[in-house]
């Protein structure tokens, strides 16, 4: 995976520089003086000796660090240089509406998946819909987190925490087209709110208050990896032949 990080990440210090860089397809500034590009193992060279079409090779990156006003504006911009990128892992990122312009505006229809590890959300991100896995690790919001049922096309979500907080689960009837859902070590508020999900298929559970009877009310669910002792529940009740459903023994998300 490649590696990008910020460095300035843990400095408050104005940059150096006072003119933006130009960034462009056809003269990338890449590693704009406030972003540091590890890229070797993709490219097989410097990020500095790289030039557009190099770029196209990148399917993944990290990002990674917080910045403030333009530093963070820059880098998201910075994401057109790579048109054929899959897969974006955001690790300590403070997200504002403002910052996400060049994100929304990324036309890439290839970029399937975000991750969100110890991020911060002042407000609902307002993505283009084209997203169909996001990865929602330990973050933190102003608000709530029932914009995630801004995403109608989703098919993929996962909910991982390590800090007991509940969540609304009601946004989750929006979310029409998802088959697969992680609930670890976050509660949901609303019991029943499972029931909604009309597509879903398959469903991880670990360390969440998540009832047997709320799985089996999903119609559509076909396998479910959960944690004990509700694994030992769903055994049984499988064996009485109350649900046909494929179990398996959930493993913690967050051991290495």
């Amino acid at each position: 995976m490649g590696i990008l990080k910020n460095l300035f990440g843990v400095s408050k210090e104005k940059p150096e520089y006072e003119r933006k860089p130009e960034i462009s397809a056809e003269n990338p500034d890449f590693a704009t003086r406030s972003v540091l590009a590890d890229l070797q193992k993709q490219l097989g060279k410097e990020p500095r000796d790289c030039n557009s079409e190099d770029f196209a090779g990148i399917k993944e990156i990290w990002v990674a660090g917080i910045w403030e006003g333009e530093l963070q504006r820059l880098f998201l911009e910075e994401l057109k240089l790579f048109p054929n990128l899959e897969k974006i892992r955001f690790t300590d990122v403070s997200f504002h509406p403002r910052d996400m312009y060049h994100l929304r505006q990324n036309k890439n229809k290839k970029v399937h998946t975000l991750i969100f590890e110890r991020c911060y959300f002042e407000d609902a991100l307002r993505l283009n819909d084209i997203y169909k896995r996001f990865e929602v690790v330990d973050c933190k919001y102003k608000k709530d987190g029932r914009f995630w049922g801004n995403y109608p096309n989703l098919r993929e979500l996962a909910f991982r925490g390590t800090t007991g907080e509940n969540l609304d689960g009601r946004f989750l009837a929006k979310l029409v087209n998802l088959t697969y859902l992680e609930i670890s070590g976050i509660g949901m508020k609303d019991c029943g709110c499972l029931e909604q999900l009309k597509s879903l298929e398959r469903l991880k559970v670990y360390d969440s208050n998540v009832t047997c009877e709320e799985i089996l009310n999903c119609e559509a669910l076909k396998q479910v990896a959960a944690w004990e002792p509700l694994y030992r529940e769903l055994v049984c009740e499988k064996e009485r032949g109350t649900t046909k459903l494929e179990l398996s023994l959930a493993e913690s998300p967050f051991e290495i």
